[in-house]
């Protein structure tokens, strides 16, 4: 009996050391186990686990490229900075006014009339040949400009131009017999201004004083009348340079953005012209009743009248 019970407790130990030998040995692998397979979790690993911080990320993010190519016309992602740079406003080019310098060049044409003056000394009641009273006439060019202004209101101009002119006076020859003597003159000139400018909305207005310069290359003096007893080439023309004193006001209107038009009238007294009869006419000859017949006349312009027009560009 006694060694019944002793078998029963051997086989009751080893089945019980059996049982706790089993129940610490992992299962095998089963397909029946669900993938992936159930862990413990790491109690060794703090919670949450600690990551580093993205050192190579930049701050602020760049703005992610949408899906797809970039836009035509767009840059490369990733070419443009952040924040987005602009190109710099180009600075705008300062108005005339505002410049210490400016310039303008082109052509006008003039057209207006001229005056012969009365000389002195004529003897009294004297109407025949010779330019002895009052003549007029008229006149037409064309001159090429440059200006050039300072601080705005200081302008100085520089003109070169062609003059073409024609007096004419009506004389009354012996008392009886009327007629019409005349010359024709033209040549180069060349003159300056200096100006007084004001600024406009539209352009600019003008003042201007200075010399002009005339050099005649061609004079012819003419007769008008079958009836005065005088032989062909008795009345001659004689060229004499003149010093004129330019008075004139102006106009420019600016078109656009470098396009002018002049407008401009100029009154010019000759300076050079000599006030006594004698000294501007040459009496060649005299008739028995002291009535000129044969002389030669300075061609000259006592007043010169001018309208001018034209075009230019400024700089």
């Amino acid at each position: 009996m006694a060694t019944r019970l002793g078998l029963m407790g051997t086989l009751a130990a080893t089945l019980s050391m059996s049982a706790v030998a089993l129940a610490q040995t992992p299962p095998p692998y089963s397909t029946a186990q669900p993938y992936p397979p159930a862990q413990p979790y790491p109690t060794a690993q703090p919670y949450p686990p600690a990551q580093p911080y993205p050192t190579a990320q930049p701050y602020p993010p760049a703005p992610q490229q949408p899906y797809g190519p970039p836009p035509y016309g767009s840059q490369p992602y990733g070419a443009q900075p952040y924040p987005p740079q602009t190109a710099p406003a180009r600075p705008a080019e300062p108005r005339e006014e505002e410049r210490p310098f400016a310039a303008s060049a082109g052509l006008k044409v003039l057209l207006g009339g001229s005056v012969w003056t009365a000389p002195d000394d004529v003897p009294d009641g004297y109407e025949g040949l010779g330019f002895s009273g009052v003549g007029g006439g008229f006149g037409y060019g064309a001159a090429l400009y440059a200006e050039g202004r300072i601080a705005t209101y200081l302008g100085l101009e520089f003109d070169l131009g062609y003059d073409h002119t024609t007096l004419r006076r009506q004389v009354t020859f012996d008392k009886v017999v009327d007629g019409d003597e005349s010359f024709v003159s033209s040549g180069i000139w060349f003159g300056f201004l200096i100006k007084g400018v004001i600024p406009t909305q539209f352009g600019r207005f003008w003042l201007g004083l200075g010399p002009r310069f005339m050099n005649p290359s061609s004079n012819e003096a003419k007769l008008d009348s079958q009836d005065i007893p005088v032989e062909a080439g008795a009345v001659r023309a004689k060229g004499e340079s003149s010093t004129m004193l330019d008075m004139a006001l102006g106009l420019v209107i600016h078109a656009d953005e470098t396009v002018e038009i002049p407008i401009e009238l100029r009154a010019a007294k000759n300076l050079s012209q000599d006030a006594s009869w004698r000294d501007r006419v040459d009496v060649k000859e005299l008739d028995a009743a002291g009535q000129v017949t044969s002389y030669e006349v300075k061609a000259q312009s006592s007043w010169d009248f001018r309208l001018g027009v034209g075009i230019g560009a400024r700089f």
